[in-house]
């Protein structure tokens, strides 16, 4: 379901945001990986179209999500879509970059190259 949505988002990202409240809870719900990683995709994909209450509602989930979750899916792409976000969101920015240490140290290489990319895109002290 999850992989029908995403490409729906891409199609029709109206659709998918109109919806928006439900699909979250379903993930909430279900707590799959799966619909997780999904959830960080469709975010990005309807960037443009969130109100700033879903916006806010959004950095929640995928903050909880990094706090929570384990699957090295999940947090590459939350961790991507968050650096997008926060590279035109100062206090997201200011959150986000002790996380992308933290995970630059990480053994999957996956995520510890997604962070240490993001760091030197975001933080202005670049990598020691």
């Amino acid at each position: 379901v999850s992989s029908a949505l995403k490409r729906v988002a891409l199609e029709h990202p109206e659709w998918v945001h109109e919806r928006l409240a439900v699909i979250e809870q379903w993930v909430a719900h279900w707590k799959q990986p799966s619909a997780q990683w999904s959830l960080a995709e469709m975010y990005r994909t309807l960037s443009g179209l969130l109100t700033r209450d879903q916006y806010d509602n959004a950095v929640a989930v995928m903050k909880g999500h990094l706090a929570s979750s384990t699957d090295w899916i999940v947090i590459n792409h939350t961790l991507e879509t968050l650096a997008q976000w926060a590279r035109s969101d100062d206090e997201l920015r200011e959150w986000l970059i002790p996380e992308l240490w933290r995970y630059s140290d990480e053994t999957r290489k996956s995520i510890a190259g997604k962070a240490r990319r993001w760091i030197g895109k975001l933080d202005t002290r670049g990598l020691s």
